[in-house]
Protein backbone atom coordinates (compact mmCIF):
# COMPACT_ATOMS: atom_id res chain seq x y z
CA UNK A 1 0.00 0.00 0.00
CA UNK A 2 1.19 3.50 -0.78
CA UNK A 3 2.76 5.31 2.18
CA UNK A 4 0.38 8.26 2.69
CA UNK A 5 3.06 10.57 4.17
CA UNK A 6 5.51 9.92 1.35
CA UNK A 7 2.69 10.32 -1.15
CA UNK A 8 1.63 13.71 0.26
CA UNK A 9 5.21 14.87 0.76
CA UNK A 10 6.15 14.22 -2.88
CA UNK A 11 2.81 15.02 -4.50
CA UNK A 12 4.25 17.81 -6.65
CA UNK A 13 6.88 15.48 -8.15
CA UNK A 14 4.51 12.53 -8.32
CA UNK A 15 1.87 14.54 -10.12
CA UNK A 16 3.93 14.63 -13.32
CA UNK A 17 4.71 10.91 -13.13
CA UNK A 18 1.05 10.08 -12.53
CA UNK A 19 -0.01 12.23 -15.50
CA UNK A 20 2.62 10.54 -17.67
CA UNK A 21 1.62 7.03 -16.55
CA UNK A 22 -2.13 7.57 -16.89
CA UNK A 23 -2.57 10.06 -19.72
CA UNK A 24 -6.35 9.73 -19.52
CA UNK A 25 -6.33 11.79 -16.31
CA UNK A 26 -7.15 15.46 -16.60
CA UNK A 27 -5.66 18.30 -14.59
CA UNK A 28 -9.01 18.55 -12.79
CA UNK A 29 -8.68 14.88 -11.77
CA UNK A 30 -5.25 15.59 -10.28
CA UNK A 31 -6.52 18.68 -8.46
CA UNK A 32 -9.37 16.59 -7.08
CA UNK A 33 -6.95 13.92 -5.81
CA UNK A 34 -4.43 16.52 -4.47
CA UNK A 35 -2.16 14.22 -2.45
CA UNK A 36 -4.83 11.71 -1.38
CA UNK A 37 -3.75 8.26 -2.54
CA UNK A 38 -7.13 6.55 -2.10
CA UNK A 39 -8.91 9.26 -4.04
CA UNK A 40 -6.33 9.10 -6.84
CA UNK A 41 -6.63 5.31 -7.02
CA UNK A 42 -10.41 5.60 -7.36
CA UNK A 43 -10.12 8.22 -10.11
CA UNK A 44 -7.56 6.13 -12.03
CA UNK A 45 -9.79 3.05 -11.72
CA UNK A 46 -12.76 4.95 -13.15
CA UNK A 47 -10.74 6.48 -16.00
CA UNK A 48 -8.65 3.44 -17.01
CA UNK A 49 -10.40 0.36 -15.65
CA UNK A 50 -7.15 -0.91 -14.10
CA UNK A 51 -7.28 -2.95 -10.90
CA UNK A 52 -6.66 -1.31 -7.55
CA UNK A 53 -3.69 -3.65 -6.91
CA UNK A 54 -1.98 -2.67 -10.17
CA UNK A 55 -2.49 1.03 -9.51
CA UNK A 56 -1.17 0.68 -5.94
CA UNK A 57 1.83 -1.26 -7.23
CA UNK A 58 2.61 1.46 -9.78
CA UNK A 59 2.25 4.22 -7.17
CA UNK A 60 4.46 2.28 -4.71
CA UNK A 61 7.13 2.00 -7.39
CA UNK A 62 6.92 5.72 -8.16
CA UNK A 63 7.26 6.76 -4.51
CA UNK A 64 10.08 4.30 -3.79
CA UNK A 65 12.02 5.55 -6.84
CA UNK A 66 11.76 9.10 -5.45
CA UNK A 67 13.05 8.06 -2.03
CA UNK A 68 16.02 6.24 -3.59
CA UNK A 69 16.95 9.25 -5.71
CA UNK A 70 16.79 11.64 -2.76
CA UNK A 71 18.88 9.25 -0.64
CA UNK A 72 21.55 9.17 -3.35
CA UNK A 73 21.69 12.97 -3.44
CA UNK A 74 21.88 13.15 0.36
CA UNK A 75 24.61 10.51 0.39
CA UNK A 76 26.67 12.29 -2.27
CA UNK A 77 26.31 15.64 -0.50
CA UNK A 78 27.26 14.07 2.82
CA UNK A 79 30.34 12.45 1.25
CA UNK A 80 31.40 15.76 -0.27
CA UNK A 81 31.12 17.55 3.08
CA UNK A 82 32.95 14.76 4.90
CA UNK A 83 35.77 14.85 2.33
CA UNK A 84 36.09 18.62 2.59
CA UNK A 85 36.10 18.47 6.37
CA UNK A 86 38.75 15.73 6.37
CA UNK A 87 40.95 17.69 3.95
CA UNK A 88 40.70 20.79 6.12
CA UNK A 89 41.52 18.75 9.24
CA UNK A 90 44.52 17.09 7.57
CA UNK A 91 45.78 20.45 6.36
CA UNK A 92 45.47 21.90 9.85
CA UNK A 93 47.14 18.80 11.36
CA UNK A 94 50.13 19.10 9.01
CA UNK A 95 50.49 22.79 9.73
CA UNK A 96 50.30 22.15 13.45
CA UNK A 97 52.92 19.39 13.22
CA UNK A 98 55.27 21.66 11.33
CA UNK A 99 54.75 24.37 13.93
CA UNK A 100 55.64 21.97 16.76
CA UNK A 101 58.95 21.02 15.08
CA UNK A 102 60.21 24.56 15.05
CA UNK A 103 58.61 25.66 18.34
CA UNK A 104 61.80 25.42 20.40
CA UNK A 105 63.96 27.70 18.25
CA UNK A 106 61.45 29.77 16.37
CA UNK A 107 58.24 30.00 18.41
CA UNK A 108 57.21 33.24 16.74
CA UNK A 109 57.60 31.75 13.28
CA UNK A 110 55.66 28.68 14.36
CA UNK A 111 52.77 30.83 15.61
CA UNK A 112 52.75 32.67 12.31
CA UNK A 113 52.62 29.40 10.34
CA UNK A 114 49.86 28.07 12.58
CA UNK A 115 47.84 31.25 12.06
CA UNK A 116 48.33 31.01 8.32
CA UNK A 117 47.39 27.35 8.31
CA UNK A 118 44.34 28.06 10.40
CA UNK A 119 43.27 30.88 8.08
CA UNK A 120 43.90 28.73 5.02
CA UNK A 121 41.97 25.84 6.55
CA UNK A 122 39.11 28.16 7.47
CA UNK A 123 39.07 29.63 3.96
CA UNK A 124 39.17 26.17 2.43
CA UNK A 125 36.38 25.01 4.72
CA UNK A 126 34.26 28.03 3.76
CA UNK A 127 35.03 27.41 0.10
CA UNK A 128 33.99 23.75 0.47
CA UNK A 129 30.79 24.83 2.20
CA UNK A 130 29.96 27.07 -0.77
CA UNK A 131 30.82 24.28 -3.17
CA UNK A 132 28.61 21.90 -1.20
CA UNK A 133 25.63 24.17 -1.84
CA UNK A 134 26.57 24.38 -5.50
CA UNK A 135 26.94 20.59 -5.69
CA UNK A 136 23.52 20.04 -4.12
CA UNK A 137 21.86 22.62 -6.39
CA UNK A 138 23.64 21.18 -9.42
CA UNK A 139 22.70 17.63 -8.43
CA UNK A 140 19.06 18.62 -8.01
CA UNK A 141 19.07 20.36 -11.40
CA UNK A 142 20.72 17.36 -13.06
CA UNK A 143 18.25 15.06 -11.34
CA UNK A 144 15.35 17.09 -12.72
CA UNK A 145 16.97 17.03 -16.19
CA UNK A 146 17.53 13.28 -15.95
CA UNK A 147 13.96 12.67 -14.83
CA UNK A 148 12.64 14.66 -17.76
CA UNK A 149 14.93 12.80 -20.17
CA UNK A 150 13.74 9.47 -18.78
CA UNK A 151 10.10 10.61 -19.05
CA UNK A 152 10.60 11.65 -22.66
CA UNK A 153 12.62 8.56 -23.65
CA UNK A 154 11.91 5.72 -21.20
CA UNK A 155 13.04 2.87 -23.45
CA UNK A 156 16.25 4.60 -24.49
CA UNK A 157 16.95 5.42 -20.83
CA UNK A 158 16.47 1.81 -19.84
CA UNK A 159 18.87 0.70 -22.60
CA UNK A 160 21.51 3.23 -21.49
CA UNK A 161 21.19 2.10 -17.86
CA UNK A 162 21.49 -1.55 -18.89
CA UNK A 163 24.54 -0.83 -21.07
CA UNK A 164 26.21 1.19 -18.32
CA UNK A 165 25.62 -1.59 -15.81
CA UNK A 166 26.98 -4.14 -18.23
CA UNK A 167 30.16 -2.13 -18.90
CA UNK A 168 30.64 -1.47 -15.17
CA UNK A 169 30.24 -5.20 -14.46
CA UNK A 170 32.84 -6.13 -17.07
CA UNK A 171 35.31 -3.53 -15.74
CA UNK A 172 34.83 -4.68 -12.13
CA UNK A 173 35.15 -8.30 -13.22
CA UNK A 174 38.42 -7.55 -15.01
CA UNK A 175 39.79 -5.62 -12.03
CA UNK A 176 39.14 -8.44 -9.57
CA UNK A 177 40.10 -11.29 -11.86
CA UNK A 178 42.91 -13.43 -10.36
CA UNK A 179 46.26 -12.82 -11.99
CA UNK A 180 47.88 -15.68 -13.93
CA UNK A 181 51.44 -15.68 -12.68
Amino acid sequence: MVNEQTFKGHWTELRGKVKEKWGALTDDDLVLAEGNADQLIGIVQRRTGESREKIEHDLDRMTSDMGTTMEKIRSQASSAVAGASESARQYADRASETARKYAGTASETAREYADRASDAARQQYEQFQGQYGDVVAGAQAKLADAEQAVRRNPIESLCVAFGTGLVAGVVVGLCFRPSRD
